[in-house]
């Protein structure tokens, strides 16, 4: 396999710009999909719990199908690769839904809006999906080192930062200027051209079309028996049971609690990502120098101490709203940076650990069932968050259950990572590096 010096600084770039197009898409519609068809204040197109059961049983049907697409990608041969096939083909067909999806037929609720946003949603779950799992193996493929794939993933995360300004900062401005229609077309085409240069970027070691492949029960079984993995990804389910409902709540807090417009919304999200920012310097030193698993933990008990503070935001005297609000989202943002990084570091070990033992790269598969699980804590979260809406409330005066999602989240973080630090074990294998 080639290792990260023999591929151009080009490719990285290009491969790593996918994330941007990613971005753009997954945080927009967490942002504002709820807000879309369950506003606080107006016309609800879809009922709250329906929304929530249709959102959930869509992340949930669309996460089975992840390991299914995984084991495709590690199996498929083709002359362009066992990636780039998916990734081309399913990119156009992935902005046209992701700009239906904002377009439901009628004004109010009605029964065509929720056979309509069945439909669309999870059209739109499973094209993402058959997009972002080829995408996501092909980083342990291209860097094989430790370091390197924290570098490459750290590039990656940076590319995902400017897709989630973009979406973040732009989405409510667009919304509020040319509608959903308007913004769907804008940022839908900024994701087709980032997801193109990904392809273009990408570069699949040779060897990959001389393994053998094994049935889809028996990789799946391999799968998930390996204890490394269960432990890792099931900190990644409790972590994304919570941080899935700060990204749905955003809107309603911004609205609701800190009182401003939804255009406004880059104003609370700039402190996020430029914390997201500074903290990439700092991270990729560490990298070399800490192991990834200190720093994951260190991270993880950080935001579980700091969701729990938005019980209070907009509740302390003599501090303005808006500022209580930037300065919670840049503490989220410091400590979120690492927990982002590194999962696919820790998946490229532990495929690396499944080579070694079984003689097949099976990058995919891993990435498949860790997108199923995560996919499922996303579901559950969207239940979750409608409970907390329904009895406690998601409207100015009554925000409870704006504010509950904090410590909930809280909880779910310190469980994930009680989880992972006394169950995950893996260390690098291989290492091209001195980094452990």
């Amino acid at each position: 396999m080639p290792s990260m010096d023999e591929i151009k600084w080009h490719n990285k770039m290009l491969y790593a710009s996918g994330s941007l197009a990613a971005n753009v898409l997954f945080a927009t519609t967490n942002q504002w999909l709820m807000y879309r068809y369950v506003p606080p204040k107006g016309r609800i197109l879809v009922p709250l719990l329906v929304f929530s059961f249709i959102m959930g049983a869509g992340r949930l049907i669309d996460g089975v199908l992840d390991p299914l697409v995984g084991y495709l990608s590690d199996s498929i041969q083709t002359r362009w690769g066992r990636r780039r096939p998916f990734i081309a083909l399913g990119t156009p067909l992935l902005v046209v839904a992701f700009f239906f999806l904002w377009l439901p037929p009628d004004p109010h609720i009605s029964r065509a809006n929720t056979i309509f946003f069945i439909c669309l949603v999870n059209v739109f779950f499973f094209l993402y999906t058959f997009v972002m799992i080829p995408m996501m193996a092909v980083l342990p493929e291209m860097a094989t080192g430790d370091k390197d794939r924290v570098s490459l993933s750290g590039i990656q995360m940076v590319f995902g930062l400017v897709g989630s300004i973009a979406a973040a900062m732009g989405s409510g401005i667009l919304i509020v200027k040319m509608g959903y229609r308007g913004m769907a077309v804008s940022l839908g085409a900024l994701a087709f051209i980032f997801y193109a240069l990904a392809v273009l970027g990408i570069k699949e070691p040779d060897h990959t079309k001389r393994e053998t492949q094994v049935p889809l029960k028996s990789a799946l079984a391999s799968t998930f028996t390996n204890k490394d993995f269960l432990a890792f990804a099931a900190s990644v389910v409790f972590f994304w049971m919570g941080f899935n409902m700060l990204l749905q709540i955003t809107p309603y807090f911004l609205t609701q609690i800190m009182l401003m417009k939804e255009a406004d919304m880059w104003k609370l999200m700039a402190p996020f990502m430029g914390a997201l920012l500074i903290a990439f310097l700092p991270v990729t030193y560490l990298a070399g120098r800490v192991s990834k698993k200190t720093l994951y933990s260190v991270c993880m008990a950080a935001l579980g101490v700091i969701f729990p503070l938005l019980m209070w935001v907009g509740r302390v005297k003599g501090i303005p709203l808006p500022v209580q609000g930037m300065v919670f989202m840049a503490a989220v943002g410091l400590a979120a940076f690492p927990v982002f990084v590194l999962p696919n570091a820790f998946i490229g070990d532990i495929a690396d650990h499944d080579a070694a033992k079984t003689g097949m790269r099976r990058e995919a598969m891993y990435f498949g069932v860790y997108c199923f699980l995560q996919k499922l804590a996303m579901a559950i979260s969207v239940v979750m968050l409608g409970f907390l809406y329904n009895k406690y409330g998601y409207s100015a005066p009554h925000v409870l259950g704006i504010r509950l999602a904090g410590p909930v989240t809280g909880v779910c973080i310190f469980l994930g990572l009680i989880v992972f630090h006394f169950g995950y074990h893996c260390e690098p294998v291989g290492k091209t590096d001195s980094t452990k």
